[in-house]
């Protein structure tokens, strides 16, 4: 009876240990599900889902510039201001603009006074250039026979009229200087083409010789003015923007500024991002003046650990949401991932970036992102 008393408990005792070792396992298997790596991932997921920490990222910037110098009286605006369409971003000082008109009118005013007369000079010297080219082209026999004639003539009318033909020849020929002394060559008619023809000719070289030096005059006039129509251009390039400038009518897609000087801005809803460091008066042309950031960010940049690339892959759906506020939630999808890890706090990770249509929060706004699996 004691024997059969004592298997009983024996198998009692067995029985109470398999129970305690099967509420054990279950407990441990519950903490192991409880702690598992991504602090950020809560309630039920999907197989194959990941959540992260995510970091919204910086809205699409612009850089204000103008393209002349300017001097800033003041700062309208202060650096995370939001600033809406016709806000006024700065005052410039307008007369140091003024004076900049002035001193570039005066040079344009000059360069267009020396191009009127270099002008005139290409002109004399082209007209130079034909009409010498044109001499050379005649022919020195009709010339030579009209002052023949006129030696052999007896008559007073026949005289006249071959030193007409004489005058008109040298005329074409540019030599009228030489027809007295042509007529003074010798009492000899057989001697005059003889003696007629070396001056004639030595007149052609001098033609020929005047013919180079009017083309090269000419190359260089030339050569003036085109640097003086580049200087204009150059000129008016500066003085155009600072003439719409001073006027009221300058703008940019940004914005213009008005007859104020105040530098308005024209569009959406922006925020200044960035204002100069060192707050000068004095900015040379083109300077960034301030750096302005859209209000709406569409992105985020999730850091995944290396083992865990494979499941984020571009195309996958993302659940996005404020860190503080789990009751909002948008909608987005991986849009890159880079193909370059870097070593953050230790560990080895990827960027991955995330887009969406939904307006998210400000630069540097901490979101969760809960990526899906493709087909999820």
């Amino acid at each position: 009876m004691n024997t059969r008393n004592l298997q009983k408990c024996r198998i009692a005792g067995v029985a109470c240990l398999a129970v305690l070792l099967v509420y054990l396992a279950a407990g441990c298997q519950t903490v192991s599900t409880s702690g598992q790596s991504n602090p950020a991932q809560t309630g039920e997921t999907k197989p194959g889902a990941v959540t992260f920490y995510g970091i919204v990222n910086r809205g699409q910037v612009q850089a204000v510039r103008l393209p002349f110098a300017v001097q800033i009286s003041a700062w309208l605006v202060r650096e995370g201001e939001q600033v809406a369409d016709q806000r006024a971003l700065l005052q410039l000082d307008l007369e140091p603009l003024r004076q900049k008109y002035r001193d570039l009118e005066r040079q344009r005013q000059k360069l267009r006074g020396t191009a009127e007369v270099l002008q005139a000079q290409a002109d004399w010297t082209d007209q130079r250039i034909a009409a010498v080219q044109a001499a050379l082209q005649v022919d020195l026999e009709p010339g030579l026979d009209s002052l023949e004639r006129w030696y052999r003539a007896t008559s007073r009318t026949r005289r006249s009229q071959y030193a007409a033909e004489l005058r008109l020849f040298l005329g074409s020929l540019e030599s009228l200087d030489l027809y007295g002394s042509l007529l003074t060559l010798t009492r000899d008619a057989d001697q005059v083409e003889d003696l007629a023809r070396p001056q004639l000719m030595r007149r052609q070289a001098e033609l020929s010789r005047q013919l180079d030096e009017h083309r090269l005059e000419s190359m260089h006039v030339r050569q003036l003015l085109l640097e003086n129509q580049l200087d204009q251009q150059a000129l008016d390039a500066e003085l155009d923007p600072l003439t719409a400038l001073l006027d009221g009518t300058w703008q940019t897609s940004l914005g213009r500024v008005d007859t104020k000087g105040r530098l308005l801005y024209s569009g959406g809803p922006v925020m200044v991002d960035t204002l100069p460091a060192d707050r000068l008066t004095a900015f040379p042309a083109d300077e960034p003046l301030m750096i302005l950031a859209e209000t709406a960010v569409h992105s985020l940049t999730i850091h995944v650990e290396e083992q865990l690339v494979p499941q984020v892959v571009p195309g996958a759906p993302v659940l996005i949401s404020p860190l503080f506020d789990r009751t909002q939630a948008w909608t987005g999808v991986v849009a890159q991932v880079s193909a370059k890890a870097d070593i953050i706090n230790g560990e080895t990770v990827v960027a991955v970036l995330v887009t969406t249509e939904a307006d998210l929060p400000g630069a540097g706004y901490t979101v969760i992102a809960k990526v899906l699996p493709v087909n999820g």
